[in-house]
């Protein structure tokens, strides 16, 4: 019963957005079909001049696929916007390999994952501050550890920290790091809080809005916690998930951001 439910568990592990970054890989020659929408809302942009003033209602359209090949992992993820700055278009475009060193479901101490993911994104894009990316071509090494407890036959807590060092094709590199606490709660309920933190180490202390051209060169910083909820539909149908978070400081970067995002991750084999 144990191996089984972890099992869902697993099929039903994703990143709020973005690629995967939790230290657990889903069954071999499972896909996952990931598409999700969020919203933002934030009121100013914390360094911001030309204008000093500036806010954006930002829309964003996930589509993610994954497939495990144990003790592997490959990802493929497309992001379309709609803010403020840009009409709805493609944003970015990339993927991710994943590999497995440690884990802890099957008797290692811990779970350990690697991660390289490489994202494009377009040169529209790239000029308005709702998007995220240093520039046209972003580079990302992470690493995960992670540990899950059982508490009943039927509950079980997870957690797990992620930390991602990257480099874009320009300006200097970027840390990312991710904290999350998860509880399953019977077969169906899942419940998350998180917190992520992106920081960028340019020489540049403040954001021209109208000549904007990525954070490549700008040393900003923001951190962002939140909760999110995830019901289990089943086996076969996957998973639904709705997620808010808050960002709690922001320097040279969007400020008081509050985000939503809905999320189904539809889980299936060919074989």
């Amino acid at each position: 019963m144990r191996s089984i439910l972890m099992s869902l568990w697993l099929v039903c592990s994703c990143a709020l957005q973005g690629f995967q970054t939790q230290p657990w890989l889903g069954d071999f020659l499972e896909f996952h079909f990931v598409p999700s929408f969020t919203y933002r809302r934030y009121p100013r942009v914390e360094g911001a001049y030309n204008p000093s003033s500036y806010s954006s209602n930002d829309r964003f359209t996930n589509v993610n696929l994954d497939v495990g090949l144990d003790p592997w992992e490959l990802e493929l993820g497309i992001e379309f916007a709609d803010t403020r700055r840009q009409s709805l278009g493609t944003q970015s475009a990339g993927g991710q390999g994943r590999y497995r060193w440690l884990n802890d479901i099957s008797g290692d101490s811990v779970s350990w994952v690697s991660a390289l993911n490489v994202r494009w994104v377009s040169k529209r894009s790239l000029q308005d501050v709702s998007c995220p990316y240093h520039a046209e071509w972003n580079f990302e090494l992470g690493n995960s550890l992670g540990k899950e407890w059982q508490l009943q036959e039927e509950s079980f807590l997870r957690a797990y920290g992620f930390l991602g060092v990257g480099q874009a094709i320009k300006g200097r590199p970027w840390l990312r790091g991710i904290a999350s606490m998860e509880a399953l709660l019977g077969r169906h309920h899942r419940l998350t809080l998180f917190s992520e933190g992106y920081f960028g180490f340019g020489k540049t202390r403040r954001v021209n809005i109208d000549h904007f051209r990525g954070y490549a060169t700008i040393f900003h910083q923001s951190i962002d916690v939140g909760i999110l909820y995830a019901y289990k539909i089943s086996s076969i149908w996957g998973e639904i998930s709705l997620a808010y978070s808050y960002r709690v400081f922001a320097k040279d970067f969007p400020a008081n951001a509050n985000t939503w995002i809905v999320q189904y991750n539809f889980p299936f084999s060919m074989f």
